[in-house]
């Protein structure tokens, strides 16, 4: 008696099915993994920027609320203190002593004005052609003296403005860039900041 064993194989139609559906699972896959990973990139360069915006806000507008409205020249350079409405650097002046616990005042009790250390200095706040928030300190008398430190970098865009010299309200307005190792981002931020009486 003969055994017939029933040899079990795939036809030719069932292979190429069976490839169609392999290629079809791998490419959704890989295109849900590509645009992924460019989701990721877009979104290390907006980070980038949002943070780079945040830190110079930050630090423009805590020091510019210690200021009094005559004491602030919105121009468009360093040093030079013409008080436009509107302009891309800010030049002004706070309480010496101002990040020390015992504030220090003349003897007649009134404040000293200048920087943080120095009397009748200036704070500046401007952009290089590095595209850096700079803030700079500097004496009118001489220049030489004039010390400057990058706060932010990718700033594109620095505006203050307000509606009257003597007004308390400044607008500030920033525009910063993320680059991201594929892509880039900007991202803008707003703010008005109330000085001193």
């Amino acid at each position: 008696m003969k055994h017939k064993y029933k040899k079990y194989s795939f036809t030719l139609i069932e292979v190429i099915i069976a490839i169609g559906i392999s290629t079809l699972v791998i490419g959704a896959s890989m295109i849900i993994l590509f645009t992924s990973k460019v989701s990721i990139f877009r979104n290390e360069a907006a980070i980038l920027a949002e943070t780079n915006a945040r830190t110079a806000m930050e630090r423009i507008t805590n020091e510019l609320r210690l200021s009094r409205p005559f004491r602030v020249f919105i121009s468009n350079n360093v040093s030079v203190l013409n008080n436009l409405d509107n302009g891309s650097a800010i030049n002004f002046q706070i309480p010496v002593g101002s990040y020390d616990p015992a504030l220090d005042l003349t003897a007649t009790h009134l404040l000293r004005w200048g920087c943080a250390a120095n009397e009748d200095h200036h704070i500046a706040y401007s952009i290089n052609a590095d595209n850096q928030l700079v803030r700079s300190t500097y004496s009118l008398d001489d220049g030489s003296d004039a010390v400057a430190a990058i706060i932010a970098p990718d700033i594109q865009s620095l505006n203050f403005n307000r509606t009257a010299s003597s007004s308390p309200l400044i607008n500030v307005g920033i525009i910063a860039e993320g680059r991201g190792s594929v892509e880039n981002a900007t991202f803008a931020l707003q703010s008005s900041v109330t000085l001193r009486n």
